[in-house]
């Protein structure tokens, strides 16, 4: 606990890392606005969006404090700009996005070579996958009926649409929302080490 504390202090008085974070945040809000859903694969309410990658990017240059604060800052800028989901899908955005980056982070920390990406990553994907589809089982499906004042069956026929064999919420999460975050993590992961190895140089010579 001693050691997090000292490490979210030590980011919280760089000036070059509070840029950067900032930069990143802004650029990850932006991404999160542009998001889209992909029909032929999951239903409608489940939307793909590139948001998570200035956070991993921030994850591998900085640690995971810096990638769980662009995480909060992304989300809280997009409560400011508008949410249409009562803060529930910002919520969920950070909570996910969150059980991605720390295991990322932590193990990246640990052996910041090839093995710690290859890990982290697969830490970080499994994760996602876990807590998403536990956290949207237990609470986010029932608290999107709740903003949007409709049934939970709704999502299910919805969902069912693009496979038949979604019947109920647990099928739901484990037809639709499970596979929706793994490919997602596996994308993010992608995308994120890729940016992150091309940007360095540049990422070295900001303030």
């Amino acid at each position: 606990m001693g050691a997090r504390s000292q490490n979210m202090s030590r980011v919280l008085r760089d000036t070059s890392a509070l840029v950067k974070i900032g930069m990143l945040s802004g650029v990850a809000v932006v991404l999160m606005l542009l998001d889209f859903p992909i029909p032929s694969l999951f239903p409608s309410f489940l939307k793909m969006d590139f948001s998570d990658v200035p956070a991993i990017i921030g994850t591998f240059a900085m640690g995971p404090v810096a990638g769980v604060i662009i995480e909060l800052v992304k989300n809280l800028l997009k409560l400011i700009i508008g949410t249409n989901t009562a803060a529930v899908g910002e919520l969920a955005n950070f909570l996910v996005g969150t059980c991605y980056i720390l295991p990322l982070g932590l193990v990246y920390q640990r052996w910041p070579n090839r093995r710690g990406v290859l890990l982290g990553c697969s830490l970080a994907v499994v994760s996602m996958t876990f807590f998403g589809s536990l956290l949207n089982c237990l609470i986010f499906i029932r608290a999107y009926a709740w903003a949007l004042n409709v049934p939970i069956d709704n999502f299910v026929k919805l969902a069912a649409k693009i496979n038949p064999a979604v019947e109920n919420l647990g099928t739901l999460v484990v037809y639709a929302i499970a596979p929706f975050n793994l490919i997602k993590g596996i994308i993010m992961s992608v995308l994120g080490y890729s940016l992150y190895k091309v940007l360095t140089p540049l990422w070295r010579k900001l303030v």
